[in-house]
């Protein structure tokens, strides 16, 4: 119950325990996830840098994993480097539109994605990812932001 102090407030859940409806339903199992629902389709991974900066200088599918062909790749040679506008599909929109949805070949932070991977299974597209290899060079940090 509401305390008097509080009673015309717009703050009457402030410093009070919120039922929620679900949470019965969440700690039982009963309530479904989306996760949890049948699904007819690929899932998907992304595979993505590891280091702060550099350029990428191969892409490997290891043996030893996956049937690769099973799977959908997706890289940047998929995307044109430029659409019929005469822009770079590849880009998006940060705050300058330099951020690409794949690397091409320069990085500049880790966890920069570079292959898509598609799968009807989700555990074989979870695993697939660790037999990706990318292989970079480092390049130096830039710390002036002029740069």
């Amino acid at each position: 119950m509401v305390d008097d102090a509080r009673r015309g407030s717009d703050n009457l859940w402030v410093g009070t325990s919120v039922p929620r409806p679900e949470a019965r339903d969440k700690v039982t199992g009963r309530l479904q996830f989306t996760d949890d629902k049948p699904f007819k389709g690929l899932y998907g991974a992304t595979v993505r840098t590891r280091t702060p900066r550099g350029r990428i200088t191969a892409v490997r599918f290891l043996s030893g994993g996956p049937d690769w062909r099973e799977f959908v790749i997706v890289t940047h040679k998929d995307i044109p480097r430029r659409g019929a506008d005469g822009v770079d599909p590849n880009l998006c929109d940060m705050i300058f539109r330099d951020q690409p949805y794949l690397v091409r070949d320069e990085f500049r932070h880790a966890h920069e994605p570079v292959v898509l991977l598609a799968h009807a299974d989700p555990e074989t597209v979870r695993q697939a990812v660790g037999f990706v290899q990318i292989e970079t060079e480092p390049l130096p940090a830039l710390l002036d932001y002029r740069q």
